[in-house]
């Protein structure tokens, strides 16, 4: 039995010898039929490895392999004999194009834009070429000054110096309080938000504020939180009439934002009272004294008081005759404009005292964008309060700023907004006729100073240059006088002057008298204890624009909603009653309402 397994054993061990005999042999006669295949073609068969694309070709693992292998080969042979009949070279070295990558562009708009712009940039250096302008890519050193910030005089003779553009105010007291006898406080805030208890504890703080600066404010008259069923002007009217206070202090919800501008425009042109509103928020928040400190500020300004005054030795020496300063602007509706409406909103404050401080202001409705069609009547009107708040002084110079003009209007201002200036004054007397100096102010210009020596010339946490920084003698302009001021404090950001360009003046001041003449008045602004950015009758002028654009927005919206008029009405057909939204009311004209 065990001499049969053994022979079951040997012949399967030699049927699988057999079997692969028969593989070893087919392998063979496939590998012969290859190479005779081989041999009648043009291909060859190296029995080395190849370096093909600098990588080493190992042998092959199976005969698919190498067929695909030999097909390769095949290939790149038949690619040499091309190349070889071309002219074309193939180089073994990288080349280098340009020194620089070349990109493909991500789209084929984005090339054309590019070929576009260079065209746009070739053309621009041609006719840089042609004119003798020059374009400097290197940092240009222009010589400037820092002029000495002027001395602020409070109550009692109190002197108080500005530092870097900011001067503090606690301690000290107006320089001429007002008594605030007859208020009201009103709340439009829901009750649930501001409760009485919270106005009350608000109105405690506010007088106690009013009290350390300098003013006397007693208790309101009345704190009244409106009715939710009562519109805006029936609320004010019957407060007003059971109260007739002098001074309303209005809370309003901090969500609504449409409301302001209603209670602006009946209390400014219908109601004839001063108003000051406050939000629910900074009722309930009310924790800085700095904070309640600024609500005293303009509540003192609107009632005819005076925050400061620059000191004798400070004062400009234009302030010791008498001198009218005028500040203008335009201001455009945006809405109106999406309506078809070209029509804009002008502007002009002037002084009525020699600190300078209080101002009264004239406002007109236009058509245009830039310039003031009915100057002369607005010139006139402030020259009027003037005369009548100096005891009968007519001003012997007017010094105007004009806001809110290019460049481009430069030749029109001195053809026609000058001429109407001089049309007001001799309107007013045939014989009467100041010195005129008229300076265009603008904001919006390309220009920023880094001082020389910074960052040790420098001042605050971001190192800019000091507040008072004037450069003019090296700024060529063949036509007008001409000077970059950065006047304040930047808090934020780069500090950005505004440029003064001389288009006329009567009164022969020397390039020194108007620097500080504009830079003195950037400390005379109430809404603020630093210097601003701009002479302060620039500033009053520009909220003086705000202020009607939301008197009439307001006086629309109401007609709007009543169906009297639609959103497509042409302004030149407006009723009366919007055209006459944007008056002040007799009582409030001295007033800086605008504040």
């Amino acid at each position: 039995m065990e001499s049969q397994k053994q022979t079951s054993d040997d012949r399967k061990d030699q049927k699988i010898n057999v079997a692969k005999c028969d593989t070893k042999v087919t392998r063979r006669v496939e590998t012969q039929d290859a190479e005779e295949i081989l041999q009648e073609s043009n291909a060859r068969v190296f029995n080395k490895t190849q370096y093909v694309e600098d990588r080493v070709v190992e042998g092959p693992k199976s005969l698919y392999q190498s067929d695909t292998e030999v097909t390769h080969r095949v290939e790149t042979l038949d690619a040499e004999e091309i190349l070889q009949e071309s002219s074309s070279k193939v180089c073994n070295k990288p080349q280098c194009i340009e020194d620089r990558v070349v990109e493909a562009p991500k789209s084929r708009y984005e090339s054309d834009t590019e070929v576009t712009h260079r065209a746009e940039i070739v053309g621009a250096n041609e006719r840089l070429r042609k004119s003798s302008e020059k374009v400097y890519d290197e940092t240009q050193y222009l010589e400037g000054m820092v002029l000495e910030a002027p001395k602020l005089l409070y109550h009692n003779a109190r002197v108080v110096t500005p530092r870097d553009g900011t001067w503090f105010m606690r301690g000290e007291k107006y320089f001429k309080g007002v008594v605030v006898k007859s208020w009201i406080m009103m709340s439009f805030a829901d009750k649930k938000t501001c409760s009485l208890h919270d106005l009350e504890y608000f109105t405690k703080r506010l007088i106690g504020a009013a009290n350390e600066h300098g003013m006397t404010m007693e208790k309101p008259q009345a704190t009244h939180i409106a009715a939710e069923g009562d519109s805006v002007q029936e609320s004010l009217q019957k407060m007003l009439k059971a109260c007739n206070p002098d001074l309303m202090l209005i809370v309003l919800p901090k969500a609504n934002k449409t409301i302001y501008g209603e209670v602006k425009q009946i209390a400014d042109a219908s109601l004839a009272v001063v108003t000051q509103c406050v939000t629910d928020l900074s009722v309930l928040k009310m924790r800085d004294p700095s904070a309640l400190g600024n609500i005293c500020q303009k509540i003192n300004v609107k009632m005819g008081g005076v925050i400061n005054s620059l000191t004798a030795n400070g004062r400009h020496p234009v302030f010791r005759r008498p001198v009218i300063i005028i500040g203008a602007s335009v201001s455009h509706f945006g809405m109106l404009s999406k309506m078809g409406m070209e029509r804009s909103v002008a502007a002009a404050v002037g002084s009525l005292d020699s600190h300078p401080f209080k101002y009264a202001a004239a406002v007109r409705m236009q058509t245009g964008f830039e310039t003031i069609s009915n100057l002369n009547g607005m010139v006139a009107d402030l020259l009027k309060e003037f005369y009548k708040n100096t005891k009968g002084k007519k001003p012997e110079k007017i010094i105007f700023f004009r806001a809110g003009i290019s460049k481009e209007r430069f030749s029109y201002l001195k053809d026609k907004e000058i001429k109407l200036i001089r049309e007001a004054c001799l309107s007013l007397d045939p014989a009467y006729q100041p010195g005129i100096t008229f300076i265009a102010v603008q904001k919006n210009s390309n220009m920023r100073f880094v001082s020389e020596l910074y960052p040790d010339h420098s001042v605050g946490r971001l190192r800019y240059i000091y507040p008072g920084t004037v450069v003019g003698h090296q700024i060529p302009n063949p036509s007008n006088f001409n000077f970059y001021l950065c006047s304040h404090f930047s808090f934020q950001g780069v500090s950005k002057p505004y440029q003064y360009t001389v288009l006329n003046d009567d009164n022969d001041f020397t390039a020194d008298d108007l620097y500080k003449l504009a830079y003195f008045l950037c400390y005379t602004y109430a809404g603020s204890n630093n210097s601003i950015s701009c002479p302060a009758p620039v500033q009053y002028a520009h909220l003086a624009t705000l202020r009607t654009r939301r008197h009439l927005l307001a006086k629309m919206d109401e007609l709007i909603a009543r169906g009297e008029i639609s959103c497509t009405t042409d302004l030149d057909h407006l009723p009366e009653s919007v055209l006459e939204s944007i008056k002040i009311a007799d009582g409030l004209k001295n007033s800086m309402y605008f504040i």
